[in-house]
């Protein structure tokens, strides 16, 4: 740094204080009265010191530079590098985090409404397993009846039943079974496709948990690594300031 170009006024009388008040604990004072001691005056006007606006380097500490000081304040480019990609690789990291997360949810939301899927269509299975019992219970009961009566089910009067009309009540009887049968084998196989729907929901769901967790340690490595590099730059930075 620059001399101070303050002028500072020397007093000719000025000594060392400490030897003073040393020389006056020690040596005692004579018969005659002590002189006073000298003091030094705050500040002496001198007429041939001039106090200008014009010059600014009065009173102003300019810094010298070193070569020392600018080798250090050059940073190398490959930390700047290494930054960005830092940067860029958190940010990519960040946006898989949230398109795992969608897909989890959305797979969780399909999940559940299959689930419900299938558990409405198993209740509304078992109801139509034991409308079909009951029906085929009652045609039986009615059948029996009717043969043995020989009554006319449409009028209620009893009739001489034909063989031709028997076979024909039967056959609709059976055509009316098959159809039902039919309705009922449909939605055993809707309901097949719904459970093989919902194992690769499942699946889809498990696989996505799978990704995540993978992401979550490759998340952890990169933060190790980060933090590797972070002291790597900080020893780098040392060593370039010393």
């Amino acid at each position: 740094m620059d001399k101070s170009k303050i002028p500072v006024p020397k007093s000719q009388g000025a000594h060392n204080p400490e030897k003073t008040h040393i020389s006056d604990q020690t040596a005692p004072c004579p018969k005659k009265p002590c002189p006073p001691k000298p003091t030094l005056p705050l500040y002496n006007k001198d007429p041939n010191i001039v106090f200008s606006a014009s010059a600014p380097d009065v009173g102003v500490f300019k810094a010298v530079s070193h070569g020392k000081k600018n080798i250090a304040s050059k940073k190398p480019s490959a930390p700047t590098r290494g930054v960005t990609n830092r940067y860029r690789m958190e940010a990519e990291l960040r946006d898989r985090n949230q398109l795992l997360e969608a897909a989890n949810v959305s797979l969780h939301a399909n999940l559940t409404n299959t689930q419900d899927t299938i558990k409405v269509m198993t209740e509304r299975q078992a109801e139509l397993e034991n409308e079909l019992k009951e029906l085929n219970r009652r045609l039986e009961k009615n059948m029996i009846i009717l043969e043995n009566r020989n009554i006319d089910p449409v009028s209620g009067e009893e009739i001489l039943a034909s063989v031709e009309e028997t076979s024909k009540l039967r056959s609709e009887t059976k055509h009316f079974t098959e159809n039902l049968l039919n309705e009922l084998q449909n939605f055993s196989e809707a309901a097949s496709e719904q459970r093989t729907l919902m194992q690769t929901v499942m699946s889809k769901w498990k696989e996505a948990d799978k990704g995540r967790n993978q992401f979550v340690e490759e998340q952890q490595a990169f933060e190790r690594e980060l933090e590797q590099f972070r002291e790597c730059l900080l020893q780098a930075e040392k060593q370039l300031d010393e």
